[in-house]
C-alpha cells in the first residue's frame, strides 16, 4: 500500500513540476515578490553598524 501511495505522490509531483502553467505562475509570483521587496532594499540601512 505504501508503494502505491508513493507512486501516486511522485506522479502528482511530476505533473505539478513539469506543467507549463505552473512554471509561468511561479515565474510571475517570483517577479511580483522581487518587485514587492525592491523598495525595502533601496532604503538606507541606518543604524545597522552602530
Amino acid at each position: 500500500m505504501a508503494i502505491q501511495s508513493g507512486r501516486i505522490l511522485v506522479g502528482a509531483l511530476d505533473r505539478i513540476v513539469y506543467s507549463s502553467a505552473n512554471y509561468w505562475a511561479a515565474m510571475l509570483s517570483d517577479l511580483a515578490t522581487a518587485l514587492a521587496f525592491q523598495p525595502l532594499m533601496l532604503q538606507p540601512h541606518v543604524g545597522l553598524l552602530t
